[in-house]
């Protein structure tokens, strides 16, 4: 194998480290069994740090130095402590870093496996507020701020209690209240055949009664509230009047009780996020100069700039440096600003394994080892060696990376038509791997007829196994004896699940019906398939997850539904053992203001379902769409 840069090499000892752990317990106990495997793909952005920006159009200083995301700064009311969110621990926790110390290591301030992020002080220093998904989905908190120890979650105040998401929390300057936006009682639109697209207002909480008051009623998003220094106007961002593409936002002004709302006289930008105030009246935040084009953080788009209370008098802040930057916040110092923007990084085509990764986790019974990926389409874990089969970020091709040693094999790559491979699946033996191309998802002006295929685990035999079909075939998955495969045939809106032998005869179907049924997977250990469908309710573009018993002879035996939220759920696998469903899924809403990062968080977290009993645990707690989960059995440390 071609080995890869030293920036991978970093990632792989972490992973090294992670096993290690492991190991280290298990020399102790024999009868230690190696924590499971579960790798997805992630749409979290390469590595974030926060920054200093001393001087207006100078080069800042980099604050935080860790290979995981660091974002969202605020610094305490006395200019000692420089609160952020960091996902160092494989979900977003709040630390706080003395900025009178030198070489100072940040503090833990609440241990907890949910997110916390967003953090707000209050005028006085003494409390926090902060948003958390410990119920479940995203509420705001209070905590007393106390940086020389770490709190348990539930020493937290929930000060919203809503199954809504509640977001960008701000304390008037009295302390009496909290504006936030928030997404509660509003519609969630369909955007395509499976993406919702959220919208959200500004509310206020008067902290002592609970009182909640809504203060705008606008259509798309108003957001990240922030009181002026009186406490008589709160400055917000909106989408009103711009679109509703969650791309062009524009600064806005209203009086505390949400009269007199108007948009402030900035100069022209295509999007205006974040604003904070200053000490000095002015208004900070960060603003997008050029046309989204794809790419949430194309460099050179994002810069950090104030103005005067009226919106006059620009001043950029941050330098001339293509990098990007956003949430800015007052710094230490009068004068000066912190915000988060892209740190050092590895090249995601070449480093697959996200920065910061992997992460340890459990679940009733078994531990697990989460490798987030930075694949955008999927990838398949090899069934018991330390590989993972995917494309590259930019790419039509398949490769192997090797998690544990770095390095990577391609084992073939496309021309034209175009299309992308997508859907893979090993044989249990790891003899073949299956794949789609074409079909729902063509791209680069490919066919649009989709197709299934299977090629040796060494990129041989490359076979269409389904040339004939003039159907969208594809999401290819292997029985447990290899034997047969499942997989969806039909066209957008309405699929069914079919079985084949693994040479692309005895094709049967398997469901029927109205709605779509999509993405089939076979059970490592049984004649069973996960699949996702809305039969229930073929008008909706929201799926569940269903279970599909076979006969011996492989025909349908039983199909009972597994979820029943009201969010989306996407992207099924089971475990190895056939015991537990890894999938997508909305249930816990949203945990950022869309606008804040506009790439679609359709059904955005991971949740593990243990089939004999129901059991559910949510297995990511992120503001980033996580997905396309495969799950595979530990390997012994080496």
């Amino acid at each position: 194998m071609h080995q890869l840069p030293p920036h991978f090499v970093r990632t792989s000892i972490l992973v090294l480290a992670v096993l290690g752990a492991w190991h280290g317990a298990a020399q102790s106990n024999r009868e230690a069994v190696p924590p499971d495997r579960i790798s997805y793909s992630t749409f979290a952005p390469g590595n974030l740090d926060i920054y200093l920006f001393e001087r207006a159009g100078a080069a800042p200083r980099r604050l935080t130095d860790h290979p995981a995301l660091d974002y969202d700064a605020a610094v305490s009311p006395d200019g000692r402590w420089l609160v952020f969110t960091s996902e160092r621990r494989g979900h977003p926790d709040l630390y706080a870093l003395d900025l009178t110390q030198d070489q100072a290591e940040p503090k833990l301030l609440i241990d907890s496996d949910a997110l916390e992020d967003q953090a707000a002080f209050a005028a006085d220093g003494r409390t926090i507020a902060f948003v958390g998904t410990a119920s479940g989905n995203a509420e705001i908190y209070t905590l007393p701020f106390a940086p020389g120890e770490t709190a348990a979650m539930r020493a937290a105040r929930n000060v919203t209690n809503d199954p809504g998401g509640d977001f960008r929390p701000a304390f008037s300057p009295d302390g009496r209240m909290l504006a936030f936006s928030s997404d509660r009682g509003l519609p969630v639109a369909a955007r395509g055949s499976i993406t919702r697209l959220r919208t959200g207002d500004i509310h206020a909480v008067e902290l002592a009664s609970g009182q909640v008051r809504r203060l705008t009623d606008a259509a798309g998003w108003d957001g990240s509230p922030i009181w002026s220094p009186d406490g008589t106007k709160i400055v917000f961002y909106s989408e009103r009047g711009r679109g509703l593409d969650h791309l062009s936002t524009g600064l806005h002004v209203m009086n505390a009780d949400g009269s007199e709302q108007r948009a402030l006289a900035t100069p022209a930008a295509v999007g205006e996020l974040s604003p904070q105030f200053l000490a000095d009246g002015r208004i900070v935040y960060s603003r997008r100069l050029k046309p989204y084009t794809g790419s949430w953080d194309e460099t050179g788009t994002w810069q950090i700039v104030s103005v005067q209370p009226d919106g006059s008098n620009l001043l950029v802040v941050s330098d001339d440096a293509a990098n990007n930057y956003w949430e800015p916040a007052a710094g230490p110092r009068p004068g000066t600003i912190v915000a988060h923007g892209m740190g050092p990084g590895s090249n995601a085509d070449e480093t697959l394994l996200s920065d910061g990764g992997p992460f340890l986790r459990s679940v009733p019974g078994r531990e697990l080892v989460l490798y987030p990926l930075r694949a955008n389409v999927g990838s398949a874990l090899h069934p018991f060696e330390p590989l993972v089969l995917h494309n590259k970020v930019i790419g039509l091709d398949l490769t192997v990376t090797n998690l544990r040693e770095g390095g990577q094999r391609r084992l073939v790559e496309f021309a034209a038509p175009r299309n992308r491979p997508f859907g893979f699946a090993w044989s249990r033996d790891a003899e073949w791997i299956a794949f789609s191309r074409g079909g729902g998802r063509a791209i680069y002006g490919g066919a649009t007829d989709g197709d299934v295929w299977k090629m040796r685990a060494d990129g041989t035999e490359l076979t269409n196994l389904t040339p004939d079909s003039p159907d969208d075939d594809g999401y290819p998955s292997f029985s447990g004896d290899g034997e047969w495969i499942a997989f969806r045939r039909g066209a957008p809106g309405r699929y069914n699940v079919y079985l084949m032998k693994q040479d692309g005869t005895a094709v049967r179907q398997l469901t029927d019906g109205d709605g779509s049924n999509l993405d089939p997977v076979f059970s490592p250990t049984a004649k069973r398939i996960a699949f996702l469908s809305n039969r229930s309710n073929p008008e909706s573009v929201l799926y569940d997850v269903y279970l599909l018993d076979l006969t011996d002879d492989f025909g349908v035996r039983t199909v009972r539904r597994v979820t029943d939220t009201d969010g989306q759920e996407g992207h099924v696998a089971f475990s190895h053992d056939g015991e537990w469903l890894v999938f997508t899924s909305e249930q816990g809403g949203i945990s950022y203001e869309t606008p804040l990062y506009p790439q679609p968080q359709a059904y955005g977290e991971l949740y593990a379902y243990r089939i004999a009993d129901g059991t559910t645990v949510r297995l990511t707690h992120d503001k980033w769409e996580d997905g396309a989960p495969s799950w595979e059995k530990g390997l012994t440390a080496r």
